[in-house]
């Protein structure tokens, strides 16, 4: 199979349903959790004060909500700090009545008690700091010393607590909560590569990699071989240099994150509704908790959460949201806009925003330094439609069309423009084009 041939093969895993069908979802930047959030602030008329990349107020009218990266001020510090330590929150969820995995925390200094709590479980047992997140130092199906050994070196790097507990089978699903509704659900799976019958493991790897680097949200954690998916392929008799039957798919990691290389699908429409119930009352478990991310291991989510084992291993109150956004399979969801709405409900309202039109002409050193193609990503993040060209006497001509507060912030913006650029002047003018061909996305008129 040719390079061409296996791209197009990977075409349906890296080139997901169109965010929300908004024109220009791709121009969000890899790290785009925060972009993601203010970009559905901007989209129901609010206005965004950002004082960093991770600190944002967002206000519509008279009212305002602070967000530290995708956390509102509406969670408490308490909510917080117990999110972050896997054992409080499963104590809090166990009292609420929420299954979760029975373990022990040990400090790194007791991994040979840790070892032997391990071997009394009698089963495959999970490895994972107190407080880590993304993933970060979990292994998991530990059943030899020097699996053990190896696992506890990998969360020894990620703090220097470690919980080890009883491995639930199942799969991995994210669960999105706001208030007393979900609103987003997806199932996780584990990196891996799918043969041609022509290209290694580590080719395929290497191509898939770099399909991957152009895509919002999953570009930013490259996939590429490491001790752990080695050590995973090794206990299946495979090594980098095996090359794959044709259609034969190879798990590269034990660990459905993606973070890791992984990969997900919407299941927003197909949960089933007992475990809808069992991810919002885990939220509830977590006192002043507005929002989180539910993590439930389960064997299959579809179905009813008494006809079979399940547990809840996690609760994120500074949840992913991209994940929902830009799903490797399905559906895109909105959760960002939901969640402003949620936290603004005015902003809900369906009718339609007034649009405030500019035609504007920005004179300086502007061509050749990058100026359209940095204005056509700020109006994306700023959801403001229209286009911009180099014109004949060397200034750069745009339409802006969008909310009065996002039309004048893409304005400030400009005044300033991409780090090469030096602006002298700045001339607005209303309503001076056809409106029409302004409300199509952001366009780059060559």
């Amino acid at each position: 199979m040719s390079e061409s041939a296996l791209r197009s093969s990977l075409e349906r895993i890296l080139h997901p349903a169109s965010f929300w069908e908004v024109p220009g979802w791709q121009l969000f930047s890899r790290k785009n959790q925060t972009e993601v959030l203010t970009h559905a602030a901007w989209k129901r008329g609010c206005s965004v004060v950002s004082m960093s990349g991770q600190l944002n107020t967002v206000r519509f009218n008279n009212n305002c909500i602070h967000f530290t990266q995708r956390m509102s001020n509406r969670t408490s510090v308490f909510a917080r700090f117990v999110t972050d330590n896997k054992h409080a929150t499963k104590q809090l969820l166990n009292r609420s009545g929420v299954t979760v995995p029975l373990g022990r925390k040990f400090p790194v200094s007791e991994k040979k008690q840790a070892w032997k709590y391990a071997c009394s479980l009698d089963v495959p047992v999970v490895i994972k700091p107190l407080s880590a997140h993304s993933g970060r130092g979990v292994s998991v199906g530990i059943t030899k010393i020097e699996d053990f050994d190896l696992s506890w070196q990998v969360a020894a790097k990620n703090g220097k607590t470690i919980i080890v507990e009883p491995m639930i089978e199942g799969g991995d699903h994210r669960v999105f909560v706001i208030q007393d509704k979900v609103v987003a659900a997806a199932r996780r799976y584990p990196a891996s590569v799918t043969g041609d019958g022509v290209h290694t493991i580590r080719q395929l790897v290497t191509l898939k990699a770099r399909e991957r680097e152009s895509i919002p949200y999953i570009g930013k954690n490259p996939l590429k071989l490491t001790d752990v998916m080695l050590s995973h392929m090794q206990k299946t008799g495979l090594t980098p240099e095996t090359i794959p039957h044709a259609g034969q798919r190879v798990e590269l990691h034990p660990i459905a994150n993606i973070s890791a290389g992984g990969e997900s699908e919407d299941i927003t429409n197909i949960i089933h509704p007992s475990f809808c119930e069992i991810a919002i009352k885990a939220r509830q478990s977590i006192p002043d908790l507005f929002h989180a991310g539910i993590d439930i291991i389960a064997k299959d989510i579809t179905t009813p959460a008494n006809e079979q084992a399940w547990a809840v291993i996690e609760v994120n109150s500074n949840p992913d949201i991209s994940l929902h956004h830009f799903p490797s399979y399905g559906q895109a969801r909105d959760v960002a806009g939901a969640l402003i709405e949620s936290l603004l409900p005015e902003t809900a309202v369906k009718s339609p925003s007034p649009r405030h039109d500019h035609k504007i002409r920005v004179t300086g050193r502007v061509q050749g330094v990058g100026f359209r193609h940095w204005l056509r990503r700020q109006a994306h993040v700023h959801a403001v439609d229209g286009w911009v060209r180099n014109a004949e006497d060397g200034s750069i001509q745009a339409v802006l069309s969008g909310s009065r507060s996002a039309v004048e912030s893409v304005l400030t913006l400009c005044k300033t423009g991409p780090k090469s650029a030096k602006v002298y002047n700045i001339e607005v003018h209303s309503n001076d084009f056809d409106a029409n061909r302004a409300q199509n996305g952001f366009l780059i008129i060559e």
